[in-house]
């Protein structure tokens, strides 16, 4: 079965379906939520602003167990964008050749 995480956009609640999502990004004080481009052609890339923090979203992730990060002493509650990016990696090799619910 897919994983889903609960946020607000606008005050909205959203599902975000993990399986769906390319990245994660702080930046300008908010959180960007990409979603996977859907074609090869595709010049344009969904994403979604949520209300939460970065942190706040991936503490949401981390709470479900899809991701949990290696952090060293003196980074503890950082989380950097190849952590991430190698969590992702490892979810969509773990999905492989695996039945989808």
């Amino acid at each position: 079965m897919n994983q889903f995480i609960e946020v607000t956009v606008r005050g909205q609640r959203v599902l975000v379906n993990l399986d769906h999502v390319e990245e994660i990004r702080e930046g300008y004080g908010e959180c960007v939520i990409y979603y996977a481009f859907n074609s090869p052609e595709a010049v344009e890339q969904n994403y979604i602003k949520p209300d939460q923090s970065y942190d706040e979203v991936i503490g949401m992730i981390t709470d479900i167990g899809r991701y949990k990060p290696q952090l060293a002493s003196d980074d503890v509650g950082k989380i950097s964008a190849v952590e991430l990016l190698t969590a992702a990696a490892d979810i969509c090799k773990n999905n492989q050749g695996g039945q989808r619910g």
